[in-house]
């Protein structure tokens, strides 16, 4: 819906409400409330689609860092560069060490995003079923989302894909972890790379809600969008 369209909404809804003063006393009590209803969904429809385009602007002019995270504790954290085209690849993010996802959990813990605000136009906070839809990862083994998540959330993830392997090679679980690290690097680097493969998948996919999952807490933006603050005070239905 574009902006001339909701402004010829909104000039229909003032032309009938003025037309009300024809019809009885019920009638006119219900065209309003109707009318009211209609004006406030044209507003709305305004603040979202300014959302959404201002949140498509950030993301083309500047950092925007995504985070994994359940009970107060990063998993996994990417950083997506401002885009330059929409041919999108692993080396399109930034990566973050054990220390830096140490900390990240210390300011969800504390509610204090200052230090990633300061070098981020957005922040990302994204639980783990937000990305769990339909996908598959040929890395080594066939990986599923399931097994992406868990890869991610586990303490040692080339362990979950060492067992994975166990069938394959004629090798133990330890040189082929050691293998994994020589190829891939550190456990928290793979988890972004796995992260990073979820969340690509998960803005490709049709069924992905973006509003309702902010709406409903699966995702946090920060700073927070005026219509997500408004559809929050809105019944789940609408």
């Amino acid at each position: 819906m574009d902006l001339t369209t909701i402004a010829l909404i909104v000039i229909g809804a003032i032309i009938l409400f003025y037309a009300t003063k024809f019809l009885s006393a019920t009638l006119k009590i219900v065209t309003k409330i109707i009318l009211i209803i209609i004006v406030l969904f044209a507003i709305l429809t305004v603040i979202i689609y300014n959302d959404l385009t201002s949140l498509k602007n950030s993301l083309y002019e500047g950092n925007s860092t995504f985070i994994l995270y359940d009970n107060n504790k990063a998993y996994a954290a990417i950083t997506l560069r401002p885009i330059r085209n929409l041919s999108f690849s692993l080396d399109s993010f930034g990566y973050f060490t054990k220390k830096e996802l140490a900390m990240i959990g210390e300011s969800i813990g504390a509610d204090d995003y200052s230090d990633l605000s300061s070098s981020n136009k957005m922040i990302f906070l994204m639980k783990p079923e937000v990305v769990d839809k339909p996908y598959s990862l040929k890395l080594v083994a066939n990986l599923t989302e399931k097994d992406i998540l868990a890869m991610i959330m586990s303490d040692n993830p080339y362990l979950i894909m060492a067992e994975k392997l166990r069938g394959e090679y004629n090798t133990t679980e330890e040189k082929m972890i050691t293998a994994l690290i020589e190829s891939y690097g550190e456990p928290e680097k793979m988890r972004g790379y796995l992260f990073a493969a979820l969340l690509m998948n998960y803005f490709k996919s049709k069924d992905s809600m973006i509003l309702d999952d902010m709406r409903d807490g699966r995702i946090s933006l920060i700073p927070e969008m005026k219509s997500v603050k408004i559809l929050k005070l809105m019944p789940s239905f609408i």
